[in-house]
């Protein structure tokens, strides 16, 4: 079976920028390993600031899969894009995974924003997988 999957990893440091066509903006992010558990979820981006992800992508419907928790220590984590919302709370070990569907009306920048709610618990970020349900022509 033939496929066009990408997944990058996405690091602090990984600002927007135009010429890629995705990266963060926003308040500061900070890279987290546990070191413990599988790849896909040992490791993650945190923080205490509203922070965004943005990608350019073509006008349809997307679900957007996330995936939020630490195996070290308690997190609560907001994920909204567009009119699409989901908030979550893990304990240290626990893990959460939020899908979002998206109408994206127009070729351009689709913006994922990512907060804590509470100021005492940051957010956490672990996965990112867009996936195009529907195309619009």
């Amino acid at each position: 079976c033939e496929t066009d999957l990408k997944f990058l990893k996405i690091t602090p440091g990984l600002q927007w920028n135009t010429f890629l066509g995705f990266g963060l903006t926003g308040g500061k992010t900070r890279a987290a390993d546990s070191g413990e558990g599988d790849y896909l979820l040992r490791d993650c981006l945190e923080g205490t600031e509203e922070t965004s992800f943005r990608i350019e992508l073509p006008k349809g419907r997307y679900d957007l899969l996330a995936v939020t928790g630490s195996a070290r220590a308690q997190r609560r984590t907001r994920f909204s894009v567009g009119s699409s919302v989901w908030e979550g709370q893990t304990r240290a070990g626990e893990f959460q995974a939020a899908i979002l569907p998206v109408v994206h009306l127009q070729d351009g920048v689709l913006e994922l924003r990512v907060e804590a709610p509470s100021p005492d618990m940051p957010w956490s970020l672990n996965l990112l997988v867009i996936r195009k349900i529907h195309a619009f022509l």
